[in-house]
Order: C-alpha cells, then sequence, then structure tokens
C-alpha cells in the first residue's frame, strides 16, 4: 500500500500513512491551498518541500471562498472564476485569522498590483478601483498574467501585494470614505456625510443625493471624512481628476477652474465637477459607504 502523504505545521493533512500497529491514518482530507507542506514520496524515500506561495513580495492575508454573501474571512468574484474574464473582487475587510486589513484596502488605488495565490494557482492583476460597503471591499481589477480557472468549493485565497501605488505624498491616503447623506444640511451637521448636486435646466438638488448621472455638477462633502480625515487640506492645491467608488461602479470627475472650495465657519468643502468617463446612472443608496480618490499622478 502507498505511504505518501503531506505534512502542514507538523501535522499530516493528505493521503494515508501506516506506520506501525498502533498508528494508522487512511483517506485524510486534502488540503487544497497550504501556506507549504512537506510531501514524502515512497518510491526514493525522498522528502520534498514546496510553497505554492514562492515568489510572491508579501502576503496580506488569506480569505476562504464563498460563492454566496461574502462574511467575516471570505472572498469571491463576479463570475466565480479567476482569470481575464474576473472585473470584480470582492473581499471582506476581515481575513480568516480575524485581522482587519481595512488599512491596505483604504490606500489601494489605480495602478496597484496584486496577486491571488490559490492552491497551486497564482493570478496577477491591476487594479483599478476599490470601495467600501459595509464590511466589504470591492476591487475593480484587470488580469495581468498567471493561471486562470474556474473556483471549485470554497478554496483559500491567499493575497500577494506586489506593488501599491498612491497619488498624495507623505502619509495622506489616496482615497477618503464618505456616507451617502439624505439632505444637504445634514452635510453640514456632521462628519463622514455626502451629496451630489445634480442639476436639471436652472433646479439644483434633484433626489436622490446619491445618483450618479451626467447632470452631477458638484459634490459637498462634510469637513472630515467618515474616519476623521481632514477634507480641505486633502483636497487643498488639487485641480486633477477624482473616482467616485461604491460597489462595482466607477466613475471619474475633473475638479472644474478653481479647484475645492471650503467653508471656514461650517468645516465643509464644495467640490465642482465635470464627467470625464466611467460608469453613469446609478444611484448610492443613502447610508452607504463610497469612495473618493485623487486619480491624477
Amino acid at each position: 500500500m502507498a505511504n505518501e502523504f503531506r505534512i502542514k505545521h507538523g501535522l499530516i493533512i493528505t493521503g494515508s500513512s501506516y506506520f506501525s500497529e498502533s498508528m494508522f491514518a487512511p483517506n485524510l482530507p486534502t488540503e487544497t491551498s497550504p501556506s507549504y507542506y512537506i510531501t514524502w514520496r515512497q518510491s526514493d524515500g525522498r522528502f520534498e518541500i514546496s510553497s505554492p506561495t514562492a515568489g510572491t513580495q508579501a502576503t496580506l492575508g488569506c480569505w476562504d471562498y464563498t460563492s454566496g454573501d461574502v462574511t467575516t474571512g471570505k472572498w469571491k468574484t463576479d463570475n466565480g472564476a479567476v482569470g481575464n474574464t474576473t472585473a470584480y473582487l470582492y473581499i471582506h475587510k476581515t481575513d480568516n485569522n480575524g485581522v482587519d486589513q481595512s488599512a491596505f484596502f483604504n490606500n489601494l488605488s489605480k495602478g496597484s498590483s496584486i496577486t491571488l495565490y490559490v492552491g497551486g494557482s497564482s493570478t496577477t492583476f491591476a487594479v483599478s478601483g476599490a470601495s467600501l460597503n459595509g464590511n466589504v471591499y470591492t476591487l475593480k481589477i484587470s488580469y495581468t498574467s498567471g493561471n486562470e480557472y474556474s473556483i471549485v468549493g470554497t478554496p483559500e485565497m491567499c493575497l500577494g501585494i506586489n506593488a501599491t501605488s498612491t497619488a498624495t505624498a507623505g502619509t495622506s491616503p489616496n482615497c477618503l470614505e464618505w456616507e451617502m447623506e439624505s439632505s444637504q444640511g445634514n452635510v453640514f451637521a456632521a462628519s463622514g456625510k455626502a451629496v451630489f448636486d445634480r442639476v436639471s435646466g436652472t433646479s439644483h438638488w434633484q433626489t436622490p443625493f446619491g445618483t450618479v448621472d451626467a447632470l452631477v455638477e458638484s459634490l459637498t462633502l462634510s469637513g472630515n471624512d467618515k474616519n476623521n480625515t481632514p477634507a480641505g487640506p486633502f483636497f487643498h492645491n488639487y485641480y486633477g481628476e477624482i473616482s467616485v467608488n461604491y460597489l462595482q461602479y466607477s466613475t471619474t470627475f475633473v475638479l472644474g477652474a478653481g479647484g475645492a472650495g471650503t467653508g471656514a465657519v461650517l468645516g465643509w468643502v464644495f467640490l465642482p465637477i465635470q464627467y470625464v468617463k466611467g460608469d453613469l446612472n446609478y444611484t448610492i443608496p443613502t447610508g452607504a459607504t463610497f469612495t473618493i480618490c485623487k486619480t491624477t499622478r
């Protein structure tokens, strides 16, 4: 009978082994994505140390696949596959070791590169946007290289960090987080609130305030975002493009002449914007979280 097995963290995890009459371990379950393993081969008595994540510069954490709701420690793609047809990666902010990875995802922006390690497969994607809804991040991605396959079962995925890109200097993040409001007045009274000004003819403030379409002419923001990052310094002397990111949607606007304006007394920020490219005709619901990122380098 065959004696071939794999060891992970000191335990036999795959295969069958017969050591003596007092130790019997047949038909052990298969570990589909170990971080490392040792294989002993009966044919030549050789031990082989293998790692499916070899070559990655850094690994952020690991998540288990789900085809349903993305809860703590879970991940999925928009099409149940990993490859050149995959457009979005949905991933909970907390990995399967209970570590909150929000600090990383909040700074992930256009130009970043990530690799998904699933079992012995590795697939690299370029990131073109990130948004947060509740506790789940949506990463807008495009295939770069590596293995392509349909996902079977609920495999563990370890996220490799190849390169991150931010458009701001110093320690300020590239993106700020906001919550959509149901009234303009609430933006002035609290932190982390935002509304769009949609103009139809001469009529301003078309509802709902979270609708993103070609009528949007400006954004009004609280003085601080949801993480209490001051919005005024973030946009000060910035005249480039911004992206509004929510779920699978990403829309690029350019700041109008004069750039951002601030209300010194009330502590709010006014952004005159004009549509450039990206998704239109969707609505960010009241209370939902979205991000605003500076995209021009």
